[in-house]
């Protein structure tokens, strides 16, 4: 089993934050779907992000978990989520 992390305090709390203001069902779909990852890191659909190398992206609705895998070290680390839209926007991706 792999290990999940948040990349890093301050990026954590926001997400979170974003995350407790969700309804519970989409809150739980979520959660479900980062959990999973530490069985199955590449889960059927996932897609490398454009123009990274290693930063990989599962949907959960209209929704985007975007995350990376350290096969090594056997972690997940998820670097930014939130609606399809800001997930992707550069002040949540300037650490990639």
């Amino acid at each position: 089993m792999l290990q999940l992390r948040l990349l890093d305090p301050h990026a954590a709390h926001r997400a979170l934050t974003w995350l407790d203001r969700q309804p519970k069902k989409l809150q739980a779909a979520i959660l479900a779907r980062i959990t999973a990852l530490g069985t199955e890191p590449r889960p059927i659909g996932v897609e490398t992000l454009a123009g990274t190398r290693d930063v990989l992206r599962i949907r959960v609705g209209g929704f985007r978990v975007l995350y990376r895998v350290d096969d090594q070290d056997r972690r997940v680390t998820v670097v930014a989520l939130g609606p399809r839209g800001q997930a992707y926007k550069p002040r949540q991706l300037k650490r990639l």
